[in-house]
């Protein structure tokens, strides 16, 4: 079946740098206005799942993963640059924002799929707990492999329509958060996991997608099959994210920057695949003339 597929990660609903979709929130006694970089990246948010409802036809249904730190959480890393210091509240903008973003796809839970990956405990408490929640409150899938009737996947190895997609929030160890050498290594470390594939003769996943470092990246893999025999090729990704640098994170990097936006993958029935980016056009830093 034509397969519209959108990954989505890192909305870290709660801080006053990421995704919020409503004007306005009263939280603990005080109100709590939506900002002028909140009002962009909703502006960005709602055209990408605009564009992915546009993408639909009759005879098509949707795929929705969201890729882990849906959640900001408060006082994480110590950090106090939060909308609340409250997690229930966080909960709340992360739940309003992915709903908000259903509708506007137009997403049908008895026609289309809905699943949440695992993000990072800094933001998602222990044992997950706050994205376990937001999870249940969107009405994701449940986790099949787990008895306890968890919502949260560890990571997603679908086949769609003959592409194999591996899609989890961390990259693999080593990959790094040094900008200039992350793309090289992200396609070292995948190279590495397609090699313990192809020596256990299991499939290669066509797509290799991960989050976490809010910067998009798209490097292709080459790879031999001793085997077999030929080649054979690989898409490595890292996914945009829902929010813009934090001053925790510009304490560590005074030049950070984030690819704000999210991806959407068009999968015909026979298989043929194409990728359409929706990421924020940014305006380069001007110096101050003096």
């Amino acid at each position: 079946m034509r397969t519209i597929k959108v990954v989505l990660s890192d909305l870290h609903g709660g801080s006053p740098t990421a995704l919020s979709t409503k004007p306005m929130y009263s939280f603990s006694g005080a109100d709590v206005v939506q900002n002028d970089l909140q009002k962009k990246i909703l502006e960005q948010y709602e055209e990408g799942m605009c564009a992915a409802k546009q993408l639909m036809t009759r005879a098509s249904r949707m795929v929705i993963i969201i890729n882990g730190d849906p959640v900001e959480r408060a006082n994480h890393h110590g950090n106090t640059q939060q909308m609340s210091g409250i997690d229930g509240e966080h909960i709340q903008v992360a739940t309003d924002s992915i709903l908000h973003g259903l509708k506007i796809a137009g997403y049908k839970s008895k026609r289309d799929i809905l699943r949440m990956n695992k993000g990072t405990e800094a933001h998602a408490g222990n044992d997950h707990w706050l994205e376990e929640i937001v999870a249940k409150n969107i009405g994701a899938q449940e986790y099949r492999a787990d008895k306890r009737g968890r919502h949260l996947w560890p990571f997603q190895n679908m086949d769609i329509n003959g592409q194999l997609f591996y899609i989890r929030h961390h990259p693999p160890a080593g990959v790094g958060s040094m900008l200039h050498t992350r793309g090289r290594a992200l396609v070292s470390r995948c190279q590495d996991m397609v090699q313990r594939e192809v020596n256990d003769g299991s499939r290669v996943p066509d797509w290799f997608i991960f989050s976490h470092f809010h910067q998009y990246i798209n490097r292709g893999i080459d790879y031999d099959i001793p085997i077999a025999g030929g080649t054979g090729h690989s898409k490595a990704i890292i996914t945009p994210a829902l929010q813009h640098p934090t001053d925790y994170v510009f304490q560590k990097d005074a030049k950070a920057r984030a690819s704000i936006g999210l991806l959407i993958w068009e999968i015909s029935k026979d298989g043929t695949t194409k990728l359409h980016p929706q990421i924020m056009k940014l305006k380069p830093d001007e110096a101050e003339v003096i």
